[in-house]
């Protein structure tokens, strides 16, 4: 369990430069589970998460799954990367989630599958359209992921993206609504839907009538994109894997520090280009007590930074 509620951190990784993580709508709920912070895209949470784990963890975690974009060092990440500061391409994010779809198998992306000489024979010495695969994650624990991200597009911030078939997915929203995204993925096909300006981080206030986000154009547009490239496909079911990830306690430091929760009552206001890449409580919570001399920090190695995280924040409620 972690607390949902505004976070400030000028300590540890954040002395260089104190750190402000708050939600789209500033409301929160006190203590909750990672479970519903993702299906709220809580990034208080997921913030605290990232002070505890380490930077350099969810960095290293990200690689493997298939972010090939430099995710720049000074000397350490910044705890930012872990609710989404690093700019990344859609055929990142699209390799990434393509590793839970193939059930912790990453897959290197492939542009040419077959090349023929122009005798018109095949090019077989090259190895075109081999794929190369390797295990990053297991089955059981990728298969968590999926369970969690298809209840995202039923009932969270991506039911937008429901299109009747098995799906997992999430949403994305940068600040100022200057970057959108919708990630997801069925047992056959990835596919991630990125929104913004080429040019630059432009806001995105009123395209159409409303801010874009994540589970607004973004969500529609994978539905569609899935609805159609799937449409003569059989619907499957996520398998089931033979061995479960086992789970144990677990404190960290960050876990209900940072913020008080007050409780609040969401008003919900309103809720480019366009690129597709396809591969697949009202009581404040009562916090441990502290030990002696305790100093709130996050776990080594990440010390200081000098570039500053950008404030972030999350996605708006979906649109009905």
């Amino acid at each position: 369990m972690d607390v949902s509620a505004p976070l400030h951190c000028d300590t540890g990784p954040c002395v260089p430069k104190p750190w402000d993580v708050h939600t789209y709508d500033d409301t929160y709920v006190g203590s909750t589970s990672v479970v519903s912070a993702t299906l709220r895209s809580d990034n208080t949470v997921y913030a605290r998460l990232t002070l505890d784990v380490g930077a350099d963890k969810v960095a290293a975690m990200a690689r493997r799954l298939g972010v090939r974009t430099p995710m720049p060092r000074d000397p350490y990440h910044i705890p930012s990367i872990g609710i989404g500061s690093i700019a990344v391409t859609p055929l990142d994010m699209a390799s990434a989630y393509a590793t839970f779809a193939a059930r912790g198998i990453y897959s290197m992306p492939m542009a040419i599958t077959k090349v023929i000489l122009p005798k018109g024979q095949e090019d077989t010495k090259a190895g075109w359209g081999k794929p190369q695969r390797k295990r990053v994650l297991s089955a059981g624990v990728a298969y968590e992921v999926t369970k969690i991200l298809q209840e995202n597009v039923l009932s969270g911030t991506g039911v937008g993206a429901n299109f009747g078939k098995p799906a997992a997915g999430k949403t994305g929203t940068t600040e100022n609504h200057a970057d959108a995204w919708f990630s997801g993925y069925t047992p056959q096909l990835e596919a991630t839907v990125w929104m913004g300006y080429q040019k630059g981080e432009i806001p995105m206030y009123d395209v159409h009538g409303i801010s874009v986000a994540g589970g607004t154009f973004p969500a529609t547009i994978w539905h569609l994109f899935m609805q159609s490239g799937l449409a003569n496909e059989p619907t499957r079911n996520f398998l089931v894997p033979v061995t479960f990830p086992t789970y144990k306690d677990w404190h960290g430091e960050w876990e209900w520090s940072g913020g008080v929760y007050v409780p609040t009552t969401p008003s919900y206001g309103s809720t480019t280009s366009s690129t597709t890449q396809a591969t697949a409580t009202q009581a404040q919570p009562t916090p441990p007590p502290a030990k002696k001399n305790e100093k709130k920090h996050a776990p080594p190695p990440p010390p200081a930074t000098i570039a500053p995280p950008p404030a972030t924040t999350t996605e708006p409620p979906p649109v009905p």
